[in-house]
């Protein structure tokens, strides 16, 4: 009753093997996302949906650099069509991996575990991890310059751990289309740490913000890619993590941003992006007004079943724990669903 893992495998395995192998570069490219884990209510992943086939995954279909793998996190107990449809595109793509998890806090021991083992499967001395959003993009050539910086870093004997981060980007609401350049010196899309595999932590499990200070503290390397490129273009919706859980988002700010303007389909094109325009006619899930209390009762579900999945580890045939098990997700279903009115 533990963490049940999946690794979406499909036709074209050999592909799929090989895919972000670093065979080319000397260490292990692996990207990572998380998809809506905890999620339930049907309206928000449609809205949450559209953003991910819009942005993030053409976006990492279009990258010139295809030596890596993309590790997305899903909830295990997900709704079957949204389930079949992320099993559709994993079907297709030899470089994406769909990582089946219990709760949201599984992801970052699950997926450090992961890294760590295909590095050591592959032989691989050291592990490149970068940050991605579900709902945002990257510039098609990102992942080529992140790897270049790191195949410097190693070439010239640079201390490890290594922070990578894109500086520069678009902050922008996808409902209006309006945006700004922005600057951010670690940001949670495209930031990456480069480890020797005996070292191994992941980008992951890290303040994002922090992850440069957390590397000096170490003693290691920090490069920063900059000039007046826009690396990213980062998403702000009513939809936002950060709104969700804490009543704040961006989304009003960026649209009242003394710069903003409207991203242009020229600028669009070189994320990969290309259908931007559909997400103007779709409507936003409004949350409710109680949303923050339900969003609490769920955080203390989700440590109840914590308590009861370490019981089940003892006693994994007992009735009353797996009764309990089954009776916290549902409920844990119940509050995310009440979400949007």
């Amino acid at each position: 009753m533990g963490i049940r893992t999946l690794f979406s495998r499909s036709r074209g395995s050999a592909a799929r093997d090989s895919a972000g192998s670093g065979r080319s570069n000397g260490f292990l490219h692996v990207a990572a996302s998380r998809f809506e884990i905890g999620v339930f209510n049907e309206q928000w992943l449609e809205y949450r949906w559209q953003l991910f086939e819009t942005l993030a995954l053409p976006s990492l279909d279009a990258q010139t650099e295809k030596d890596f793998v993309w590790v997305l996190g899903v909830d295990r107990d997900m709704p079957q069509q949204f389930r079949e449809r992320l099993d559709g595109l994993a079907a297709t793509r030899p470089y994406l991996r769909l990582l089946e998890l219990e709760l949201l806090d599984d992801f970052e021991p699950r997926f450090q575990r992961w890294c760590a083992e295909t590095a050591a499967a592959q032989g691989a001395p050291y592990v490149l991890t970068t940050r991605i959003d579900n709902d945002d993009a990257v510039r098609s050539d990102l992942f080529g310059e992140i790897q270049r910086a790191a195949r410097g870093l190693l070439e010239s004997g640079s201390s490890l751990p290594a922070a990578i981060t894109a500086t520069s980007g678009y902050q922008w609401v996808p409902a209006t289309g309006q945006g700004f350049r922005a600057y951010h010196h670690s940001h949670s899309i495209g930031t990456s740490l480069l480890e020797a595999a005996a070292e191994f932590t992941s980008v992951y499990g890290k303040n994002h913000r922090r992850l440069p200070d957390w590397v000096v503290e170490r003693d290691g390397s920090v490069q920063h890619l900059g000039g007046d490129t826009r690396w990213w273009l980062y998403a702000t919706t009513a939809t936002s993590l950060v709104l969700l859980r804490t009543g704040k988002g961006l989304r009003d700010g960026t649209i009242a941003n003394p710069g903003a303007h409207e991203i242009d389909d020229e600028a669009l094109r070189s994320f990969g992006v290309t259908e931007a325009g559909r997400l103007r006619s779709i409507e936003e899930p409004a949350l409710v007004e109680h949303h923050l209390e339900l969003v609490d009762e769920g955080k203390r579900v989700d440590r109840a079943i914590k308590g009861v999945r370490a019981e089940l580890r003892k006693e994994p045939t007992g009735p009353a724990l797996q009764a309990k098990h089954r009776e916290l997700h549902d409920r844990r279903k119940e509050l995310a669903r009440a979400w949007v009115a």
